[in-house]
């Protein structure tokens, strides 16, 4: 394998990781840059590369480091110049709303408008599949179906997502799930019907889902 490689070549292996040894990994390649990293920009990082994508991983660490110029690199950072950052950023942004915290969500949304990374549009689709994903899981629970089952009809395939869905699913109230999705009806409606423009309904969306998942939350713990 070597011997085609000039000799003035620098060979680097990324060996594969687990998935706890990422972070480490990863600290260490900042400082190798001389720089630091919060831990909720290490907390992101990890939840987008795995150990088999090393080289990615050490690509978008030296550029956050130039970018950084001697300072702490911020979960900020990562959100505005990684690949992928957008994408885990809806979900904290879906997480924050079914699990009604509602400063959470609302920061995250606002975040992603100021950056424009998603139109309003695609923002309430994706919270819309959430929720119908949520609702359909339920239904398969309740019929007596299994995880690979539910990972079939919802396309929810990787492990963690796919068993914080059933999680979610089993415990979440059925006429709070129905009256979310009426929610996200009449939300569609207005917006179609030209009573409210994308954005402010996105915005009292987040604000009503989160309140209600909020609610039911703190009627359960009420009730123990």
């Amino acid at each position: 394998f070597l011997d085609g490689i000039p000799g003035d070549a620098v060979v680097r292996e990324f060996k594969t990781l687990r998935k706890q040894d990422i972070r480490p990994w990863a600290t260490k390649r900042a400082r190798e840059q001389g720089a630091d990293i919060s831990p909720r920009a290490l907390d992101r990082l990890a939840s987008m590369f795995d150990g088999n994508h090393l080289g990615e991983l050490a690509g978008e660490i030296d550029k956050l480091t130039t970018y950084a110029l001697g300072r702490t690199i911020t979960v900020q950072d990562v959100d505005e110049l990684v690949a992928g950052a957008t994408d885990q950023m809806v979900w904290d942004l879906t997480d924050a709303i079914i699990e009604g915290r509602t400063d959470r969500a609302l920061a995250v949304l606002r975040q992603m408008t100021i950056s424009g990374s998603r139109p309003p549009q695609v923002l309430t689709f994706m919270i819309v599949r959430q929720y119908r994903q949520l609702l359909l899981a339920q239904a398969m629970l309740q019929d007596g179906l299994g995880v690979s089952q539910i990972a079939a009809e919802t396309g929810v395939r990787s492990e963690y997502p796919l068993k914080k869905l059933v999680d979610r699913a089993g415990s979440y109230p059925a006429p709070v799930l129905e009256q979310a999705y009426r929610q996200l009806l009449e939300s569609d409606v207005a917006v179609k019907t030209g009573v409210l423009d994308a954005q402010p309904a996105l915005e009292m969306l987040v604000v009503s889902l989160s309140e209600l998942a909020r609610s039911q939350r703190t009627t359960a713990v009420s009730r123990r």
